[in-house]
């Protein structure tokens, strides 16, 4: 598994040069995404990301508002599902929304998510932000 995350790292960073582009990432796309650097037991590295923020949210920023995906987490219930993609495997952690420049993106979109999954993440933050 560290080979191929090695691997994966060299890879994504020779894409750099394509994101230093304009590139405008759509709501439910899949990318890797850097989340480092990190504090105490923030997510961190490069790993595969859903974007939750709005298409013209994108557009317009420079900013993408993401949710990591992890094969790691607690019982706690922020997690969703996201099984059956090509790309990429594991859970979506609804609790970590993280608005960051499109310039950490490390790959172009890898998948877009199923309606379904996306709105499970939806309702998942909606439920952490709920006052």
């Amino acid at each position: 598994m560290d080979i191929l995350r090695a691997w994966l790292v060299a890879t994504l960073f020779i894409l750099e040069e394509i994101m230093e582009k304009e590139i405008y990432c759509r709501q439910g796309d899949v990318l890797y995404f850097d989340f480092s650097p990190s504090v105490d037991t923030e997510i961190n590295e490069i790993r595969p990301a859903v974007v939750v923020s709005n298409d013209q949210y994108n557009r317009h920023t420079g900013y993408l508002m993401v949710v990591p995906i992890t094969g790691h987490g607690t019982n706690f219930g922020s997690y969703v599902d996201l099984n059956g993609y090509k790309h990429f495997y594991g859970r979506a952690n609804a609790a970590q929304v993280h608005c960051y420049s499109v310039s950490r993106a490390r790959s172009v979109t890898m998948e877009q998510l199923r309606v379904q999954d996306f709105n499970q993440i939806k309702r998942k933050v909606k439920e952490i932000l709920a006052y």
